[in-house]
């Protein structure tokens, strides 16, 4: 917003030079030299500029490494004891008066309403809407659209660049030092004493029941089956008196190995190991931060602002009135005779026949049973279940995460302002030349 400010009054300036000076920078009248009948003849007036240096102070970002206190955490097991309630349930006896309902039948007689249909056949008329189709002349109105060329006019913005003068703002950082106070958490070491539990393998005898196969081999002999037709079932093994193919082979046995088993049960001794739990004293150290105060100087950058003159150009639109031909369309009426049928309807008056049922009525009587409910009190005993709080105490272990501090190196850019020579233009003067030669510069 201040930014934007400057910009204004800036520009404001500036149409004010324009004006004082007149139209397109021309000489004022003021500057007629004073001999002369007539004005100066109008000329346009240019500035010179002037190279000039000057320094420029620029922020640079470095990467400086830096020791930094970081908090860790380190899990640690806590064993607490903490009181539990427990709803402990229990069955007590109660009575109570119950009524129980007992159904017994009975009759009774009632009268009732018969009714008995009668039909009979009726008469009726009735209208019945026909249709009639008819042929209309009628004239309708019809519109026909005819084009037409026009020519019209229409406005066209044109955009225009213009350069003009004003000022900007801008800004140069200011680093000052300040003392400020943080908080360090420092670990302190403290030893604390617990209860473990550890869990022991020890060796054990056991006894179990194996079966053992404590047979042996036997030779059998096995007599093969005789042939009718074909080739000797016994091959090899009786040599040429069994004959060979196409005559019938004569008994011939085998000698097979058999394994006779013999299942022995005996009793086997191996080592088991079982785990045995038993509780330990131990002692343990634990890391606790203290708060601590301290002072260090850091460095606070802002910004101071300042104005130079700068250029900028300013596009402006400015209206032009262009010309084209377009179509134009009106419509002309013109009556046309048609012809289209129409539907009319005609009431007609007609009769039919049909059955009408009336209704007769008469008594009847007839015996209904119907159930009645009688009421018996009864003593009717009953269990409750109810529940009593009972405290007990129950021991927890839980982690909890001890902070202690670490040193680390950690990576930080930080803004350097350097100084850097730079050249500018500055305006130093704006003569204006004159026809007169008595006129020396302009009044502005």
């Amino acid at each position: 917003m201040k930014k934007l400010s400057f910009v204004i009054v800036a520009l404001t300036a500036m149409i004010g030079t324009e004006a004082s000076a007149g139209l397109f920078g021309l000489c004022k009248k003021s500057q007629c030299c004073e001999p002369a009948p007539v004005c100066c003849a109008p000329v346009r007036c240019e500035p010179v500029y002037k190279e000039v240096e000057c320094t420029v102070m620029v922020p640079t970002w470095e990467t400086v490494t830096k020791t930094v206190h970081c908090t860790e955490y380190k899990p640690e097991q806590k064993t607490y004891t903490r009181t539990v309630h427990k709803m402990v349930p229990r069955m007590e006896k109660k009575t109570r008066e119950c009524t129980t309902y007992t159904t017994e039948t009975r009759t009774r007689d009632e009268t009732y309403t018969v009714c008995t249909p009668v039909t009979r056949e009726v008469t009726q008329k009735y209208s019945v809407a026909v249709p009639h189709t008819k042929t209309v002349t009628r004239t309708k109105t019809v519109c026909t659209p005819v084009w037409t060329e026009k020519e019209v006019e229409y406005c066209v913005i044109v955009p225009h660049t213009e350069t003009r003068k004003g000022t900007r703002v801008m800004c140069k950082p200011v680093t000052t030092e300040r003392e400020v106070e943080y908080c360090v958490m420092v670990p302190h070491t403290e030893t604390r004493t617990g209860t473990r539990v550890v869990t022991e393998c020890v060796p054990v005898t056991k006894t179990c029941t194996v079966c053992v196969d404590e047979g042996h081999w036997e030779e059998r002999q096995v007599a093969a089956k005789p042939c009718s037709t074909g080739c000797d079932p016994c091959g090899s093994q009786c040599g040429s008196s069994c004959g060979g193919c196409n005559t019938c082979a004569p008994v011939c046995a085998k000698v097979y190995k058999v394994w006779v088993p013999k299942i022995v049960t005996k009793e086997k001794e191996y080592t088991a190991y079982q785990q045995k739990c038993h509780t330990e004293s131990y002692d343990y150290q634990v890391t606790v931060c203290k708060p601590e105060m301290h002072k260090k100087t850091v460095q606070e950058c802002s910004y101071e602002t300042y104005e130079e003159p700068c250029e900028y150009q300013v596009t402006v639109c400015k209206p032009e009135m262009h010309k084209k031909t377009v179509k134009v369309c009106h419509y002309e009426e013109s009556q046309v005779e048609c012809q289209y049928e129409v539907c009319e309807w005609v009431c007609e008056e007609r009769e039919r026949t049909c059955c009408v049922t009336d209704y007769e009525t008469s008594q009847a009587t007839r015996t209904v049973e119907y159930c009645v409910a009688i009421p018996h009190t009864e003593t009717v005993e009953y269990e409750v279940c109810v529940y009593d709080c009972v405290a007990q105490d129950v021991t927890e272990t839980c982690t909890v995460m001890v902070p202690h501090t670490v040193e680390k190196q950690v990576e930080v850019k930080v803004c350097k302002m350097v100084a850097e020579t730079r050249t500018k233009k500055v305006c130093v003067s704006s003569p204006c030349a004159t026809n007169c030669g008595h006129c020396s510069t302009c009044g502005h």
